[in-house]
């Protein structure tokens, strides 16, 4: 999180997001790192994983815009809930992912 934040840093300003898109990839970016640094490598190997976290990031960023927008000055509190929000919304398309493929592809997908 440390390289990603200091090279945003790095950037000129006029590469800058405004404050409420800051706000919403923040949380996106410690949800996202967290869920990297948390999964075993056998789950980093599957396409579900990346797929899942791609959608569920996106989903993630659009909803903390709008959350950020809505509240420019989110509390702590809020901030933690919103970047849990991208854990379970995770988990969610995860499981929604590993469901279709078992249901459309029975005998390559394994259990």
């Amino acid at each position: 999180m440390a390289v990603i934040s200091l090279s945003y840093l790095a950037l000129p300003k006029r590469y800058h997001l405004t404050s409420d898109w800051e706000l919403a990839a923040l949380c996106v970016m410690i949800a996202t790192v967290l869920i990297i640094a948390a999964s075993k490598n056998i789950f980093r190997h599957r396409s579900a994983f990346w797929i899942s976290l791609a959608i569920s990031s996106t989903i993630h960023l659009l909803i903390a815009h709008t959350w950020a927008k809505r509240t420019p000055l989110l509390s702590r509190g809020a901030g933690k809930g919103a970047s849990f929000l991208g854990f379970f919304l995770f988990l969610g398309t995860y499981w929604l992912i590993r469901l279709l493929q078992r249901k459309f592809d029975p005998e390559k997908s394994p259990v």
